[in-house]
């Protein structure tokens, strides 16, 4: 589970590959939307710095990223390994995020533009 304060919503994670939305409403917690986001078990999911955005890697090779706002699939970008963990990367003086993807056999980071036409990525 990840709670996002700034923007009052929780976040929760299911084996089978769903992302939950619940907002903080009053003193209750009210269901949003249901996502099935990865076809089998997310493997890593992390919130940007301020709380608007989600991105989610699972054993399915992909990556996607959340629009927290609006309880939306923002991107969904496949990827070449297994992944075992993902974090927004902020970049200074832009909106923009990368995504640092860590690849689970290996232990390589990978540095995604999530923005981008096509998938860039680089590894570290």
């Amino acid at each position: 589970m990840i709670a996002a304060s700034k923007t009052e919503y929780l976040i929760t994670f299911s084996v089978d590959g769903h992302i939950k939305f619940w907002k903080k409403v009053f003193q209750l917690i009210e269901f949003t939307k249901n996502f099935k986001a990865h076809s089998g078990l997310i493997t890593g999911a992390s919130l940007s710095k301020n709380h608007d955005l989600l991105c989610s890697v699972g054993l399915d090779k992909t990556l996607k990223v959340f629009d927290v706002l609006n309880c939306d699939l923002k991107t969904s970008i496949k990827l070449n390994f297994v992944p075992s963990g993902c974090e927004f990367i902020p970049q200074e003086g832009k909106d923009e995020y990368l995504v640092a993807v860590s690849e689970e056999k290996t232990g390589k980071i990978w540095i995604i533009d999530t923005e981008a036409s096509e998938s860039a990525q680089s590894k570290l």
